[in-house]
């Protein structure tokens, strides 16, 4: 269930025409809601306001997440780096190129030796 949708039902306890009519809105902007568009600042306050007037104790967590519902977490901490092996992985051999303890001195040779006839 929607954050909007819980406040209509459970906190104000109306349809959706006469939560738009409170809020200053169209029923269709209350539906549009209800789908998970977000209500601007401005509704948000409108819709808080109708609360207060008609002395319904406000909350404005609830624009944000349903109560009783679990809210999923972000992961915390640092960023995980790519699998060995992946093609963004800096420690990966490239694509073609064998893995191994030589692998990390192919292209020495072809250098060592360019740079020896450079010399002569």
């Amino acid at each position: 269930m929607s954050a909007i949708r819980h406040i209509r039902l459970h906190i104000f306890g109306v349809t959706q025409a006469e939560f738009a009519a409170l809020a200053g809105v169209t029923q269709a902007s209350v539906s549009r809601w209800e789908a998970g568009v977000a209500p601007s600042l401005d509704d948000m306050r409108a819709i808080r306001e109708a609360a207060i007037a008609r002395g319904i104790a406000w909350d404005d967590a609830w624009f944000f997440a349903v109560p009783g519902e679990a809210v999923a977490a972000e992961p915390v901490g640092e960023p995980q780096r790519a699998a060995a092996g992946h093609c963004n992985d800096f420690d990966a051999a490239p694509p073609g190129v064998a893995a191994g303890p030589d692998a990390s001195q192919a292209g020495a040779g072809l250098s060592n030796q360019r740079n020896q006839e450079m010399a002569e």
